[in-house]
């Protein structure tokens, strides 16, 4: 029942992001820069939005559903090698969720680099793309590839220094290219949900149950992960360093049977937060066409924000 009211959820989602596509732009000084690239998995392409610290640019402020700061599409990028994190997002979702870490993350010296799931967004979702789940660990390594060898961003980058932020279904993500290792081909088929026969037969399950460990990724952060499918003897011989961030009220991904069952990571509960505390703040005319789900707590999302990049930047910095 959870999953099918966060598929109704990611509907209404995708509505708006239709509905304000339209967008205002202003000319303001920014201290973020951001350039969009693009790189293929076999016939599947991986869009990258990267953000980048910056001294010079002038910002484009969009007004849509999402509150958004200010950044700058012009600016220059970084003449020295910078540490990379990269971002996954959630069931559905898309590469803008969490801008506002992001952005917090250019700001204390990190290249950031949030991709697009083909098939497993609102923009382009596709019958396999929502159930193949392990394709987006192979988009992960993918783009490190194209990032480090082949981007705008090779003589920016300090290819010895990456990390990894996933929220939701994009922790999963992140637990398979930490070495967590999957129950069964049973446990992929969850996703299948209502699927056509025909859909699900053209699916390789065997696929999932490969390896992805990207030993590459130094160290990991969790937002309201799912976990569930992977067993519990693969979760605790995970070795790399792990930061675990969850809210007590998640009513879509229970603590219980997923944030909690990741040992020996490190675990910080968000006291009455629930699963989507972690998108960006929602605007007036978002609340208009988004799911109340959605934008519970928005008045104190910045707030939970702001802590939830100190200790993430904190952890990056430490591990």
């Amino acid at each position: 029942m959870k999953w099918h009211l966060l598929k109704i959820f990611l509907f209404v989602f995708c509505l708006s992001a239709f509905i304000f596509g339209n967008e205002e732009k202003c000319a303001t000084p920014s201290h973020i820069g951001q350039k969009t690239v693009c790189t293929y998995a076999n016939d599947r392409p991986i869009v990258i939005d990267v953000y980048f610290p910056t001294k010079k640019g002038t910002a484009e402020v969009t007004d849509s559903c999402w509150e958004l700061p200010p950044i700058a599409h012009d600016a220059p990028m970084p003449n020295h090698r910078l540490p990379l994190i990269l971002i996954s997002h959630g069931y559905g979702g898309a590469r803008n969720e969490q801008i506002w870490l992001a952005e917090q993350l250019a700001l204390a010296g990190y290249i950031v680099a949030s991709l697009d799931h083909y098939g497993n967004t609102w923009k382009d979702p596709t019958p396999q793309g929502m159930i193949a789940m392990w394709h987006r660990p192979q988009d992960v390594s993918v783009a490190i590839d194209y990032l480090t060898t082949a981007s705008p961003f090779v003589d920016a980058i300090d290819s010895s220094n990456i990390g990894f932020v996933g929220f939701s279904v994009g922790g999963m993500t992140g637990l398979w290219l930490a070495g967590a290792e999957v129950k069964s081909i049973e446990a992929l088929h969850h996703f299948a949900g209502e699927s056509s026969e025909k859909v699900v037969e053209s699916i390789d399950f065997q696929e999932g149950m490969h390896s992805f460990r990207d030993p590459r990724i130094s160290r990991f952060v969790l937002l309201a992960p799912r976990a569930s499918e992977f067993t519990p003897e693969s979760l605790h011989k995970i070795e790399s360093p792990m930061l675990v961030i969850y809210g007590t009220e998640d009513a879509v991904l229970s603590p219980h049977e997923h944030a909690l069952t990741i040992s020996p990571a490190q675990t910080i509960a968000l006291p009455q937060a629930g699963h989507f505390v972690f998108l960006n703040p929602v605007t007036e005319e978002g609340k208009q066409v988004l799911s109340p789900a959605l934008w519970e707590g928005n008045e104190e999302r910045p707030l939970f924000h702001r802590q939830v990049s100190q200790e993430i930047i904190l952890f990056l910095k430490l591990n």
